[in-house]
């Protein structure tokens, strides 16, 4: 009897097991504990690796209120010429790739776009940005810019 009854002891604590675990694990992720326990991983094992040197291959060029005071216009407005002059500089300057997080999906003048489509054609280099709406809808560049573009991605505005 003592054989049967450590038996059921232990298929009832497997059932326990096979009950309670899942319910733990969707209530810590209804709560957001989970991934906030895998950011702080995530975040651990950049701290044991240490930090590694720049990659000097990479540049970036940002957008900032430095820029609209240099310009005097507001960012949103930049004309597509600059963004033109920008990839001819950067294309001349032998980059490889050339990737805008800019959301180029609404036109504006037919010089600013034809000028800025005309760039990106003759660099072959630049990918541009998708980007999700609220509604699930994708806002992508338009037509013009995306027809001599190497291709596009999905970038993310927080």
């Amino acid at each position: 009897m003592n054989k049967q009854s450590n038996k059921q002891r232990s298929i009832s604590f497997r059932l326990l097991l096979v009950i309670v675990v899942p319910l733990i694990i969707i209530g810590l992720n209804s709560t957001g504990t989970l991934e906030r326990l895998s950011l702080l991983g995530y975040d651990w094992l950049f701290t044991l690796r240490g930090k590694t040197p720049a990659n000097n291959a990479i540049f970036l060029v940002k957008q900032d209120e430095a820029s609209t005071d240099f310009y005097n216009v507001r960012l949103s407005d930049w004309p597509r010429s600059y963004h033109a002059r920008l990839v001819r500089k950067l294309s001349g300057a032998g980059a490889d790739l050339i990737v805008f997080d800019y959301d180029f999906s609404r036109p504006t003048t037919i010089e600013e776009d034809t000028a800025f489509a005309r760039a990106i054609a003759d660099a072959g280099n630049v990918i541009l940005a998708n980007r999700l709406l609220p509604s699930g809808e994708i806002a992508q560049p338009i037509p013009a810019f995306t027809d001599g573009s190497l291709g596009e991605g999905f970038f993310d505005t927080v």
